[in-house]
């Protein structure tokens, strides 16, 4: 299994990029509130200070990945022409 690699296949003709945008944008939207809501949590000395500092590093990396993941959703809209 390889990781961080993006593999482009190209679509045009064989789906709607309509359909594919709108799902794009949501999976976007949905994406932010996560990370909204996580780096709300991180930014909370109250929580930084108690939680165990494996719980801590466990949330900051599921925070890069998702905005690693919110990074490749732009690309592929900006791809898709949204």
């Amino acid at each position: 299994m390889l990781t961080g690699v993006e593999v482009y296949v190209p679509l045009h003709g064989l789906m709607d990029l309509d359909v594919e945008r709108k799902r794009l944008m949501k999976e976007r939207d949905e994406l932010r509130e996560h990370i909204e809501r996580l780096s709300g949590k991180l930014a909370n000395e109250g929580f930084v200070s108690k939680a165990p500092a494996a719980v801590v590093e466990q949330e900051r990396a599921r925070l890069a990945e998702m905005n690693a993941r919110l990074a490749s959703i732009e690309r592929n809209l900006a791809s898709v022409g949204a």
